[in-house]
């Protein structure tokens, strides 16, 4: 990563950002050496994971470094905040005065092997078992234990794009690999211009259509989100059902990436459900929704979404505890919103919307990339009255 940049103007920082790959549960430690001159902040996936010669808190711009010197720095880098496959590492330099010429960074990631025998920690939560009170065992399931998509139950989407988003969908960038299922975004080398919109970023979608269409049952993911704290302006990842027929739509999970534009509704790590209907004579849209604001980041861990489908009810589930319900006596509108011909299961992340806001061309710092969405599994029961 070595980099000398002059400088020009006022401006106190120099940004550089690198990827590099790594599969956590085969290493014992990652370690970042580098040479600084002057101060220096390195974030891995948007986390940071350490500085040196900078106040603490908030750094602007403008910020400086705390002293003038050039030395040799170490950072352990956390296994959390690692992803299987592909990382990315973004260093923030500083000068210490205003007068300096230039600014140097270089820096090597080494990886030392794991200790034979030494224990690896679980993930939290552990994986829930798939005998579930009432419903029994799967009737459908993925666990992603091969080495690619099984397309005899998914359609990987490519080629094409939402209409309100900022990115293009392409099938490479949906893959399986240690045990999950992986959809990746990232940046084009050159944005395209589809449907009157300029698309600067690649990611994947992966549907049941064709595969799996089901009206009632109960479905449940594992997953872990693509968004890290504060580097992930645009990123909406959703776990949805759509129905094949009529506008009817059930949001089990969507969230924002941060910074965003509703913060003061939907904090930064916050997730919520939905279930759209169709259109109440007068025009107004039916809607229900459900915000969860987690006393953690969302995304900082894998977590468990399911919901119920009966003709009574819609409940929500997270990690196995009930978040909301929708009942189809309270609600009349539910039975009309869903054609007798059912949902197909939709995973995707989206870049961008008119809801969530934009991604800002000039603060890329603000969105950090490749980002990956990760699924441990998908395991769908049928509804036996």
């Amino acid at each position: 990563m070595k980099t000398t940049v002059s400088r020009r103007g006022d401006g106190a920082v120099i940004y550089a950002t690198r990827t590099f790959e790594v599969y956590p549960s085969e290493v014992g430690e990652v370690r970042i050496h580098a040479i600084v001159d002057d101060g220096l902040r390195v974030m891995v996936n948007g986390a940071e994971v350490g500085r040196t010669n900078l106040p603490q808190g908030q750094l602007s711009p403008l910020t400086r470094a705390s002293k003038t010197v050039r030395e040799i720095v170490t950072f352990t880098i956390p296994k959390s905040v690692l992803m299987n496959g592909v990382n990315t590492i973004s260093a923030d330099t500083r000068v210490n005065y205003a007068n300096s010429a230039a600014v140097l960074f270089d820096a090597t990631v080494v990886a030392r092997p794991a200790v034979a025998g030494s224990p690896s920690l679980p993930e939290s939560p552990a994986v829930p078992p798939a005998n579930v009170a009432g419903w029994g065992v799967p009737d459908w399931r993925d666990e992603f234990d091969g080495t690619k998509v099984d397309t005899t139950k998914w359609r990987v989407r490519t080629g094409d794009y939402q209409s309100y988003d900022e990115a293009m969908i392409d099938g490479a960038r949906v893959k399986v690999q240690g045990g999950t299922l992986r959809i990746e975004t990232t940046r084009l080398a050159k944005p395209v211009v589809k449907a009157g919109r300029s698309r600067a970023f690649s990611t994947g979608f992966v549907d049941t259509t064709g595969k799996l269409t089901k009206r009632y049952g109960r479905w449940e993911v594992r997953a872990k989100l693509p968004q890290k704290r504060g580097v992930s302006r645009g990123l909406w990842p959703a776990i949805w059902l759509k129905d094949v027929k009529t506008v009817g739509e059930i949001d089990l999970m969507e969230s924002m990436g941060d910074p965003h534009q509703h913060l003061k509704t939907h904090p930064a790590g916050s997730w919520q459900s939905a279930v759209h209907g169709l259109t109440k004579p007068g025009g107004s849209k039916v809607k229900l929704q459900n915000l969860v604001k987690p006393a953690t980041y969302i995304a900082d861990d894998w977590h468990t979404w399911a919901v119920e489908w009966t003709p009574s009810y819609i409940r929500v589930f997270l990690d196995g505890v009930k978040m909301w319900d929708i009942r189809s006596a309270e609600h009349p509108w539910l039975k009309d919103s869903f054609s007798t011909s059912g949902v197909d299961l939709r995973i995707n992340t989206q870049v961008g919307s008119d809801w969530m806001g934009f991604t800002d061309p000039k603060r890329p710092e603000e969105t950090v990339l490749p980002a990956t969405m990760q699924v441990d599994y998908v395991r769908y029961w049928e509804y036996k009255g």
